[in-house]
């Protein structure tokens, strides 16, 4: 302690000041605790009881309900619905299908075996070659032949063509390519026609040439053309062939 009072005096002398340091203070702050955490109590964990051991029907076996069709119809309203269409609404009366059915086979069987049998057909002439049974379709867009007769006739100017063709059936058929200005002699008649070349899928092909209305138009064929709806078992077209006369 000497020592210590001896060096303070000669810094004292030496004219030396010295700065002293305010002591060290820790706010006491009541109600918090060092380590709160510590003092909060464990939650139980609760045990859930599994699906299997818990039997709606034997809680519901007990439960009696009592509800009348108004409270029902108020809380449904699709059973409100369906109650109202099956007793309140009239029925209507069903329909005898049996007929029905007869009447609709017989229309279609009517209407195919007319399609079949009126399908008109002339003889053309191709690089002097004649072709009977060329059939003629206002229905079609296009002129069509098939491959076998084109190899046939000796064509071989093919073009390529991108479009694709919906049959009769409803099937799509790409054509092989496409034959253009072809010499096409009718009735005495030439005209230059363009021919969408197909492959039959089967060997029996209903037709080698078909003509339709590019030509029948060049040729000023069809003088009337309707379709009756009406009358589903008749087609109302009527071909006017004095121009083809030589």
């Amino acid at each position: 302690m000497a020592l210590a009072i001896l060096n303070l005096d000669q810094e004292f002398e030496d004219g030396e000041e010295i700065e002293i340091l305010p002591p060290v203070t820790k706010e006491f702050v009541p109600g918090i605790a060092p380590f709160p955490e510590r003092l909060r109590a464990p939650k139980c964990k609760k045990e859930r009881k599994s699906s299997e051991e818990v039997d709606i029907l034997k809680l519901l076996a007990d439960t009696e309900v009592t509800l009348d069709i108004g409270t029902l119809l108020k809380c449904s309203p699709a059973y409100k619905k369906q109650f109202y269409n099956e007793y309140i609404k009239k029925p209507r009366k069903a329909r005898d299908k049996k007929s029905q059915d007869k009447d609709v086979q017989g229309m279609i069987q009517n209407i195919t075996t007319q399609i079949d049998s009126n399908a008109l057909a002339v003889t053309v002439e191709i690089k002097g070659y004649a072709v009977p049974g060329a059939q003629l379709d206002s229905g079609a867009v296009v002129n069509l032949m098939i491959e076998y007769m084109m190899k046939a006739l000796g064509l071989n100017h093919m073009e390529e063509n991108p479009m694709s063709l919906r049959m009769a059936d409803q099937t799509q058929v790409k054509p092989a390519g496409l034959l253009k200005n072809v010499s096409t002699v009718v009735g005495g008649l030439e005209f230059k026609l363009d021919y969408l070349i197909v492959r039959p899928r089967t060997s029996e092909a209903t037709f080698s040439i078909l003509l339709g209305r590019p030509w029948l138009v060049q040729a000023e064929c069809v003088h009337v053309g309707a379709h009756d709806l009406s009358q589903l078992d008749r087609r109302l077209i009527e071909y006017n062939f004095k121009c083809l006369q030589t």
